[in-house]
């Protein structure tokens, strides 16, 4: 048990995903930008009342705390992607995914009409990453404690406790059994038709 969550081990897999995951949340921004005002903006479908009031589980949204106009919707995002960009080349990593985080938690409460389960998955992992040491190997982070260090620092990464990788390799694991075990009990995933919808 021990052995499993705390015993030393590379951090170069975790710094290899946060690198893919940095990618795909900046290919999410390059998707949304031409429409980003129409699904995000003031006169967007989703009308401004409903991202304030329903469902009335959200619980963290900063946008929420600023004028809500089409101004601050792109500053936003443009927020959201230079921490994106930051934390794919492993700059202030932790930062960086926490402020991805705030980031999709607040674009996907304000429509989460045109989300889906990956979405959700997206924003659970940056929280995953901004407790590990995912800036710990291939990293500008890694890059500039060696050059502090004065050469003191060795250039290959230590191997660390890997509690945080667990945590993201339970996590996808109970979802995928979930939705699997979810998606077997109906018809429409068997006989084929759910690909359709």
């Amino acid at each position: 048990w021990l052995r499993f969550w705390f015993e030393p081990i590379s951090t170069v897999p975790l710094a290899l995903y946060r690198i893919v995951y940095g990618l795909i949340v900046l290919w999410f921004g390059y998707v949304l930008a031409p429409d980003l005002i129409f699904w995000f903006g003031t006169e967007s479908p989703v009308s401004n009342p409903v991202p304030r009031e329903w469902p009335s589980e959200i619980l963290l949204d900063p946008l929420i705390l600023f004028p809500r106009s089409d101004t601050t919707i792109q500053i936003a995002f443009a927020i959201l992607m230079a921490a994106a960009f930051s934390l794919t080349i492993g700059l202030f990593s932790r930062v960086s995914a926490v402020l991805v985080f705030l980031g999709l938690v607040s674009f996907h409460h304000h429509n989460w009409l045109i989300l889906n389960s990956g979405d959700t998955i997206m924003r659970i992992s940056a929280i995953y990453l901004a407790v590990s040491n995912c800036g710990d190997a291939l990293s500008v982070d890694r890059l500039i404690k060696t050059y502090r260090s004065g050469g003191k620092e060795s250039r290959t990464p230590q191997p660390k406790a890997p509690w945080a990788q667990r945590l993201m390799q339970i996590q996808l694991t109970l979802l995928y059994c979930q939705a699997f075990f979810s998606k077997i009990a109906g018809e429409m995933w068997v006989n084929g038709t759910a690909l359709y919808y």
